[in-house]
């Protein structure tokens, strides 16, 4: 309590005892004590308050933020709906956009292809067909390239190329679809030539690779791993200098020289259907 407080209780005080004598001051005085005892407690009821105010709003706090977030719940349920929706159309857009991707990939591969095919020495006459590759059909025993017949030329006993070289022989036609013979199939005999000058005749194996069968004056020691085979042109039907396979190895004891073919059936896109050289002769 502050000095003006005191004062003027001491004054109160003092005036009452001038008044009222002795019994009556200590009346007053204890008057004055209850009070000033029923102030001090009021003073501490209102700090107790305070505290307990301050304690529940402390604990309440979580729970106020709780009833907050739950009014805003059918805000924050539709935002996310909302959002999940719009992340659903982006997926969908970027998948479209993956696809076109790889549409314009396959357009831009085939174009290549398309322009090393144009760019062949061996497809600049009439005689000639550009043929679509459908696919393989392989089995057990024998694999098929299957390529698509539109054009006159494209029937049996047709030669099949790529950009990369010899794919096969066409072996039937039925509507149009035509099955190829690749160069592996041992149905297939191919006359061949190495840079060297060493002819031979190699055949397919049914796997993927190809074996001589026939070497011209026995010039086995002049073939080596590495080399490269191209037609010879000989026998009327495959043209000169087609690029067929790269040897793999050269067993003297044997006198067999084994290849690899140079073109991937799997990875065909287009090709060129070639006359065979007599019919194309003959055609003339």
């Amino acid at each position: 309590m502050t000095s003006r407080w005191r004062g003027s209780l001491f004054f109160v005080l003092r005036r009452f005892a001038s008044r009222n004598g002795g019994a009556r001051t200590k009346r007053a005085v204890t008057l004055a004590l209850c009070s000033l005892g029923l102030i001090a407690l009021d003073i501490c009821d209102v700090w107790f308050i305070a505290q307990m105010k301050h304690g529940m709003v402390t604990v309440l706090m979580p729970v106020k933020r709780f009833v907050v977030a739950f009014k805003e719940l059918p805000e924050i349920v539709h935002r996310y709906v909302s959002l999940k929706q719009e992340n659903e159309e982006l997926k969908l857009k970027v998948d479209e956009l993956k696809g076109k991707i790889l549409i314009i990939n396959e357009v831009e591969q085939e174009l290549v292809e398309l322009k090393k095919i144009m760019n062949l020495k061996h497809t600049s006459n009439m005689f000639n067909a550009m043929e679509k590759v459908l696919g393989t059909d392989k089995s057990v025993f024998e694999s098929f390239v299957i390529i698509s017949a539109l054009h006159k030329r494209s029937r049996v006993g047709s030669v099949v190329i790529s950009s990369d070289g010899l794919v096969g022989m066409i072996y039937d036609v039925v509507g149009a679809i035509a099955r190829v013979l690749p160069v592996t199939n041992p149905k297939i005999f191919v006359p061949v030539k190495t840079k060297s000058g060493v002819h031979m005749i190699m055949s397919g194996t049914g796997r993927n690779e190809m074996v001589s069968i026939e070497i011209r004056d026995a010039a086995i020691e002049k073939v080596n791993v590495e080399d490269e085979l191209y037609t010879s042109g000989e026998g009327g039907v495959f043209r000169d200098s087609i690029s067929v396979a790269k040897v793999t190895s050269v067993d003297m004891a044997s006198g067999r020289v084994t290849a690899k073919p140079i073109v991937n059936i799997d990875e065909l896109g287009y090709a060129w259907v070639l006359e065979p050289v007599m019919q194309t002769r003959s055609s003339e």
